[in-house]
């Protein structure tokens, strides 16, 4: 076991590539009382602008593995360390099978370059794969790098929000944020107070999920701008969503036995560098609470009718045949 002095020269020599300076007293001082970890220190060292000018990408990630395998075997491991330079997003919409999907990649990459895990934070130098159900593009835009590789996954509207509300009863206990309001309406089986109320944060978790996410016309308690200009918001998530490197439908995956399309495989395995197995396991093995209730079409429809426009186009830009859910 090293010491903390030893650790500390450790950080100097493989990342800073020099001789401490008189502030090693103080780093050693502060992980000997306890009041800074040895993770705590490794990481402010590693995303210091000196270690980014004189270390490659490569170096930095088999010393920071090296350094920290005796603190930790899993994020001492280097063999998941993805070197490209470029992050990789997945922009999450709810019940596309997008946990499946998002497991899948994160397996490619180290822990420590996926913020959440190990300590990291969203925007810090070593992230490389981001995912999420972005709120809005503003949320969206803020959170990720430039210059990054987009993934995203549809599903047939109608079948995505009858599947939501299904879903959303079997976790509204644990469940917070943008989605409490909507998932208390699901568990009370209130469908018409799911899909037909006007608070903002329903009509926000509900209505045309793919367009007002994208377009960032997000309904407020002063109004629904989504509703007062359909087209504009439309023409804005049709364009936003162009921008993606790969687009793929959920029914393309189910039809195929659960194997993402080739010309997604084509784009992941140019970015990893590597031949991958297509298929995604554990599709949709998330819970469910049964609900069986009959939703009329027509409320299903008023919900759905901009992001059926917009599922049909990408459907047809990809050349697809995809059967209606």
């Amino acid at each position: 076991m090293i010491t903390n002095l030893d650790f500390v020269k450790c950080l100097y020599s493989a990342l800073l590539k020099r001789e401490p300076d008189l502030a090693i007293d103080e780093y050693v001082r502060l992980l000997d009382s306890d009041l800074l970890s040895p993770h705590d220190l490794l990481m402010y060292f590693s995303q210091l602008d000196e270690v980014y000018e004189r270390a490659t990408p490569s170096n930095r990630s088999r010393a920071i593995a090296l350094l920290y395998a005796d603190r930790g075997p899993v994020l001492g491991d280097p063999y998941t360390w993805q070197l490209n330079e470029r992050a990789l997003v997945f922009y999450h919409f709810p019940k596309t099978g997008g946990i499946s999907l998002s497991n899948f990649l994160a397996e490619n990459f180290h822990p420590l370059q996926i913020p959440g895990l190990g300590g990291m934070e969203s925007g810090n130098k070593f992230s490389r794969y981001f995912a999420g159900h972005y709120v809005d593009w503003g949320e969206y835009k803020s959170q990720v790098p430039l210059g990054s590789i987009t993934i995203t996954c549809l599903r047939n509207p109608s079948a995505r929000l009858r599947s939501l509300y299904a879903f959303l009863p079997a976790i509204h206990e644990s469940i917070e944020g943008r989605f409490f309001d909507a998932a208390m309406l699901a568990a009370s089986k209130d469908y018409l107070g799911f899909f037909c109320s006007k608070k903002p944060s329903v009509v926000n978790a509900v209505n045309n999920v793919y367009v007002r996410s994208l377009s960032g016309y997000l309904a407020t308690e002063s109004g629904d701008p989504l509703l007062a200009r359909p087209d504009e918001a439309l023409d804005v998530a049709m364009e936003r969503l162009e921008g993606f490197q790969m687009i793929y439908l959920l029914e393309e995956v189910k039809a195929s036995g659960g194997s993402l399309p080739s010309r997604v495989m084509s784009v992941l395995e140019q970015y990893f560098g590597r031949a991958m197995d297509p298929c995604l396991p554990n599709l949709n093995k998330t819970p469910n609470s049964g609900l069986s209730q009959e939703i009329p079409s027509a409320i299903i429809e008023s919900n759905t009718f901009l992001d059926n426009i917009l599922y049909d186009r990408i459907a047809s830009a990809n050349g697809l045949k995809i059967r209606a859910c």
